[in-house]
């Protein structure tokens, strides 16, 4: 029996789209190419998220990679953190899931930089009974020490744990230890997969 919902949060509460977001700063589409591959795809990101480089750090990097970009990669390292917004039918599923009595927990890949603002910005995610963010361990997903952590951390039995989370390899991680996974593809999707497991979502209108 389930127990125990884990979400991650790019893709699956919170939008998280770099291409949208530069292009909607009006770059042409070289140049968000260019800098969704420079910044968003690079090892330096990766690297942030597990708390091994600061913002200062990785814009000096980037810059350094890229100088006639530079005032595009200054704006864009100030203002990435205002991308990442919550997925409505994603929000609703996670309130459907506290409101049953699950015990719910965040796991993520997730920068200083931006984590902070975002979740200040963000009360619903304060519901979570716990979280594990990716900077605070200098541990990343899908590294099998970032999920014993989540379950040693909050006591979970794996067996009892559910994850989801919209990288197939992240969902793999997990299951390497016993959680049972759900790779989120769409809302539709993951409330069928989740009736799988006994965990029945509200409809709109129900």
């Amino acid at each position: 029996m389930i127990r125990n919902v884990v979400f991650d949060l790019g893709n699956v509460l919170l939008k998280y789209d770099p291409k949208g977001f530069l292009e909607s700063l009006g770059y042409d589409p070289t140049t968000v190419h260019d800098l969704t591959q420079l910044i968003f795809r690079s090892q330096e990101w990766r690297a942030a998220d597990q708390g091994l480089l600061g913002k200062e750090e990785h814009t000096k990097i980037y810059l350094e990679k890229a100088p006639h970009y530079v005032k595009e990669i200054e704006y864009v390292m100030d203002h990435w953190v205002e991308m990442p917004t919550l997925l409505e039918d994603s929000s609703k599923i996670f309130l459907d899931i506290v409101d049953q009595g699950y015990n719910v927990y965040l796991l993520s890949n997730y920068p200083e930089q931006g984590f902070m603002e975002m979740w200040e910005n963000t009360p619903l995610l304060h519901l979570a009974h716990g979280s594990v963010i990716s900077y605070q361990l200098k541990l990343v997903k899908p590294m099998p020490e970032i999920y014993q952590h989540l379950l040693d951390k909050y006591g979970l039995n794996p067996e009892e744990t559910l994850f989801l989370d919209d990288l197939a390899e992240n969902i793999e991680g997990a299951k390497a230890l016993g959680i049972h996974g759900i790779v989120f593809k769409n809302t539709h999707q993951v409330i069928h997969e989740l009736h799988d497991y006994g965990i029945h979502i509200k409809k709109e209108g129900n």
